[in-house]
């Protein structure tokens, strides 16, 4: 579940965060938003625009859409921090995971 899914779904409840602390769902709402403006996001959009730009409007024969969450998800698990993510980073794990021929441009 993504982080607006997260959000979409909190009404008027009250949510237990431990043993004993209840806080307003209007609280941890506003939390999550708040903490999200600050964050750098990396989505399934992303895997489809790197995409777009290195096979233009045919990109769909050369990758399999369906392995673009499992590649994300490697990425976001597996990259190395001291670099961060880059479009390079989404371009490597878009070839490594959901390449579907070979590349005679590569």
């Amino acid at each position: 579940m993504y982080l607006g899914d997260v959000i979409n779904k909190l009404n008027e409840h009250l949510i237990r965060v431990s043993n004993i602390d209840y806080y307003p769902a209007q609280f941890v709402r506003n939390e999550i938003e708040s903490v999200a403006k600050e964050c750098i996001r990396w989505s399934i959009e992303d895997f489809k625009y790197a995409a777009k730009l290195k096979r233009g409007e045919n990109w769909e024969e050369w990758y399999d859409t369906n392995r673009f969450e499992e590649a994300l998800h490697n990425m976001i698990n597996n990259h190395d921090g001291s670099f961060g993510i880059t479009c390079y980073t989404v371009e490597y794990y878009l070839d490594e995971y959901c390449r579907l021929k070979d590349d005679p441009i590569k």
